[in-house]
């Protein structure tokens, strides 16, 4: 269906609990009338205003990888009357994250950070942490920023703005959308510090995290840790001066601060702190409560603690934050309020309505381009491994295979970056035959490089569920497993005789949790006496 060549206006469609403030496991239920007859897509979003809640103990932010999108669990869109679900997008923020890091250029990542609340940073800089939390206060209340954002359900195929054609709204009775929201773990991840090498101006250093080298990811254990620049004398102050950028670090891998006036830093108010004496080789350890942070004159940060500090520690023991659930309890948050969409509609020309529904009263078809997730366990230890993959559509475009980590999500990490272990090899099985014929190696991505079979599946795979491939840099940063089903203008279909595998090896592995994402087009057909889904 063509778009008519016609004026276009917009419409605020608010949520059926206006004026609520939603929060993690929270439901958003939005509503669009028949009464917006022609939806144009391209210019039709979300916007809400996002905050991470006052109190709060850690510098949180959303995921670095998926921004606002990562608070979205699943997104279901249903016929106006609820009868008919006509795609149901789990785990889209997982999704949306692979989606976004290989789209990504320069132009599109400024977008994101501008429009979408993407943040812009979730390492510290001298004095900067991002959008959404000033890195220099010591409490939430002056911490946390609010950040209006606008979300257009790419992922969706009724209402991605990627459609080359309007959404005929009054043929479906209008569009209902739930988004179910994520737990504050997962949705948010804490900003972390950059790590230098010892030494005089050492200089910043990459550390294997999350599994692979990153910048970033220090302040929450000893080995990454601050570190104390006057010595302590046992029971003698509650005092901590901590080394900024210039001093004589007496450990790789741990943080300075830097040397500037009111420099960023990981702590606040109420955070439970720990020193260690000499990592490796102390003794000496306890851990306190912040109560206040100062900046000295020399431009060293001075945490203030609750208690006097015990015992004695000499200059270069570490502090850092301790993060477990009885010093960071459930409390943290995130909050959305003056959530809406924006619905922009056509004044179609004359005749146009009634074209439509002539062809509803013929069976109105749509073909939209869709996903649906597959997860299949994987048990720790587990080393080879054959995993069927329950898919039933007929229509198939590409295998998106994603592993996360199964254990409880962490403020720490960001739990939206997949889970790569010590991958070995892969070979799928699509209905008795191997795809490919060779099994495609993948030792390479645990060297933080990569192999070229393997990345040559994965930007096909990209390529066949509509996701531009713009960025391949340091792919095993968002590791994925990727198998092309058809090429362009066709499709493969899942649901005949024999079954759907995937045969993943491992060198080592703890329990993962494989998304499976096939990626297929899905028919709509719409009658007078109901609509049918063909998957």
């Amino acid at each position: 269906m063509p778009n008519p060549e016609t004026v276009c206006k917009s419409s605020i469609i608010y949520t059926e609990r206006r004026g609520a403030t939603y929060g993690e496991l929270d439901e958003i239920n939005i509503y669009i009338p028949p009464s917006l007859a022609i939806v144009n897509c391209k210019s039709s979003y979300i916007s809400l205003r996002m905050k991470v809640a006052n109190d709060a103990l850690l510098k949180l932010s959303p995921s670095g990888v998926a921004g606002v999108y990562g608070c979205f669990r699943d997104v279901t869109i249903s016929s106006g009357d609820g009868q008919t679900v006509l795609e149901q997008l789990d785990q889209y923020g997982l999704m949306d994250g692979l989606r976004q890091f290989y789209s990504e250029n320069e132009s599109l990542r400024n977008l994101r950070v501008l429009h979408e609340g993407k943040p812009s940073s979730v390492v510290i800089g001298d004095s900067t942490g991002n959008q959404y939390c000033d890195a220099r206060a010591q409490d939430g209340g002056s911490a946390f920023k609010t950040v209006e954002c606008l979300l257009p359900l790419h992922l969706s195929g009724c209402l991605s703005p990627d459609r080359d054609t309007v959404w005929p709204n009054l043929a479906t009775s209008g569009l209902r959308i739930r988004i179910n929201l994520q737990e504050a773990q997962t949705a948010l991840c804490a900003l972390t510090a950059p790590v230098y090498k010892a030494g005089t101006l050492g200089e910043e250093v990459e550390i294997e995290y999350q599994g692979c080298k990153r910048k970033g990811g220090g302040g929450y254990s000893s080995s990454y840790g601050y570190e104390v620049q006057t010595a302590i004398v046992g029971g003698a102050g509650a005092t901590i001066t901590l080394k900024k950028h210039g001093d004589d670090l007496s450990y790789d891998n741990h943080v300075l601060s830097a040397d500037v006036a009111s420099p960023a830093h990981l702590f606040m108010n109420g955070q439970t702190i720990e020193l260690l004496d000499n990592p490796g080789t102390g003794t000496n350890t306890e851990k306190l409560v912040i109560s206040g942070i100062a900046i000295d004159g020399n431009n060293r940060i001075v945490l203030t603690c609750s208690t006097n500090v015990a015992s004695a520690y000499a200059i270069g023991a570490t502090v850092h934050i301790v993060v477990d659930s009885s010093t960071v309890p459930s409390i943290q948050n995130y909050e959305m309020t003056d959530v809406r969409m924006m619905v922009d509609y056509v004044l179609p020309p004359k005749g146009y309505m009634e074209s439509v529904l002539a062809q509803v009263n013929k069976g109105l078809q749509m073909d939209i381009r869709s996903y649906t997730n597959y997860g299949v366990n994987i048990s720790s230890n587990s080393l080879t491994n054959s995993l069927y993959i329950n898919a039933r559509n007929t229509r198939g475009k590409a295998i998106l295979s994603v592993p996360i980590h199964s254990s409880q999500a962490t403020y720490v990490e960001d739990s939206l970056i997949p889970d790569r272990n010590t991958v070995k090899n892969y070979q799928f099985i699509l209905h008795k035959i191997l795809c490919p014929d060779q099994l495609v190696n993948m030792n390479r991505y645990n060297l933080n490089s990569y192999n070229a079979v393997a990345l040559r599946e994965q930007q096909h795979a990209l390529a066949a569920g509509d996701i531009p491939v713009n960025n391949i840099l340091k792919n095993f940063k968002m590791f994925f497993i990727g198998r092309r089903l058809a090429l362009p203008g066709y499709s493969y279909n899942m649901n005949r005789e024999g079954e759907v595998r995937l045969n993943l090896n491992y060198n080592q592995t703890a329990a993962l949790l494989l998304n499976n994402f096939v990626v297929h087009l899905r028919r709509i057909i719409i009658r007078p006496d109901g609509i049918e889904v063909i998957q």
